[in-house]
């Protein structure tokens, strides 16, 4: 060992020998806590993350399932909200409804919090809403937002028919009713049922010509795509003129009800017939009116055309002479009625059966684009059955199914 050589002037005294002896060994029995060191922030270690919040919340529905068609409710709904947290409680649950709208509370406690916090909320606002809930712990956490969505409808869809005017419309008019869901709706309006007179026909356009002059009533039950469903009563009176006479003769024409020769004869008679009543010639204009009735009489065979004809002259004279009958009152009439119930999930079906010598598989399917008919399931147990049924048949050939617009069904067999 080489030995290192310290000039006098450097070596420490005998005192100073001491006191540095006595620090070395305070320093050895001094506690590992007390060694610690002070380091500049940038040598620091990062402190630990805020904790997480723990609260878990949840939102059910009542009812549950919607009490509309194809996904709606048709009335207010009840959102139901759960929070748990086990660590610090929870404080309150707080919800909004739409993106936009700020948080309101649902339910809160003072401290100490309870593990598990309840609350309700009623939800009633129309159209489509996205519900926004989430718990806050008792340390003030806050939990990330839970999402869902509610469709409320509860208004029937508006019905009204622009050509019938203060309550009547002319004899060359065809009906047609304009059909609105008042916003935010659930839209998809379907005229299910209508009636004319009482008598149920068709829902399709109505050509007043087919009408008598006078009073009727057109009835229809619409519903939407949620079901609500009203019946609107529309009575009106179909009256008749000189020029809508005319018109009408034109289009039997056309339609081939009429001949040419006789059209001629008739608007001959007729247009001399409203010059008449034109220049007040009350009598004279009546007697043109007759012959008109005699000559669609003998040159029409006995149907709607020339009822339509003579009807409509026996009309414009009653008109002249001041004898037409009393008008009803005219006007709408709106019924709340029951919709569609919504249509139940359909059960599993049993798995496919295997029958020896099959030559092919049939796949039924069935879709529809918004509005569901209530026929829908029986539809489709009935097609299931007649698969049962007439397997044998079915051998001999190709089973074409072709679903149109609102799932109507044809069957070639």
């Amino acid at each position: 060992m080489l030995a290192t050589y310290i000039p006098p002037f450097l070596r420490p005294s005998a005192s100073d020998r001491k006191r540095i002896l006595r620090r070395c060994l305070a320093v050895a029995v001094l506690p590992v806590a007390s060694l610690a060191i002070a380091l500049p922030a940038s040598a620091a270690t990062t402190a630990a993350p805020d904790a997480v919040s723990a609260a878990i919340s949840t939102g059910t529905l009542t009812p549950a399932a919607p009490s509309g068609t194809n996904g709606w409710y048709r009335g207010p709904v009840t959102l139901n909200l759960s929070a748990t947290d086990t660590v610090t409680g929870v404080q309150r649950i707080e919800y909004r409804l739409g993106t936009a709208a700020p948080f309101q509370t649902a339910a809160s406690v003072n401290a100490p919090f309870p593990s598990t916090l309840t609350g309700s909320v009623p939800v009633s606002p129309e159209g489509t809403t996205s519900i926004g809930y989430r718990a806050v712990s008792g340390d003030g956490s806050i939990e990330a937002t839970h999402t869902l969505t509610v469709r409320i409808d509860t208004v029937a869809p508006v019905v009204t028919w622009p050509g019938i005017v203060d309550g009547h419309v002319g004899h060359t008019a065809t009906l047609i009713p304009t059909r609105t869901d008042p916003a935010p709706g659930s839209g998809g309006i379907f005229i299910q049922r209508m009636w004319i007179d009482a008598a149920e026909v068709t829902p399709l356009p109505v050509a007043t010509s087919g009408l008598a002059p006078g009073a009727h009533t057109l009835s229809v039950v619409a519903n939407d795509s949620a079901g609500n469903a009203a019946r609107y009563d529309q009575t009106f009176v179909v009256t008749t003129s000189f020029t809508d006479l005319d018109t009408l003769i034109a289009g039997f024409v056309s339609s081939g009800d009429a001949t040419a020769d006789l059209a001629t004869r008739l608007r001959a008679t007729l247009a001399e017939a409203k010059g008449a009543a034109d220049s007040g010639r009350t009598t004279q204009a009546v007697a043109l009116l007759n012959e008109f009735r005699s000559e669609a009489q003998d040159g029409l065979a006995p149907g709607p055309v020339r009822d339509t004809l003579v009807g409509d002259a026996r009309y414009l004279i009653d008109q002249l002479r001041g004898t037409l009958p009393a008008e009803p009152p005219t006007g709408v009439t709106v019924t709340r009625v029951p919709g569609p119930n919504p249509i139940p999930a359909a059960a599993p079906s049993s798995g496919s059966t295997n029958f020896p010598g099959a030559t092919f598989r049939v796949l039924y399917f069935s879709a529809t684009k918004g509005f569901r008919h209530d026929h829908i399931p029986d539809t489709a147990a009935l097609v299931e059955q007649w698969g049962q049924q007439y397997i044998d048949r079915y051998e001999k050939f190709a089973a074409s199914w072709l679903f149109q617009r609102h799932s109507a069904l044809q069957l070639k067999l």
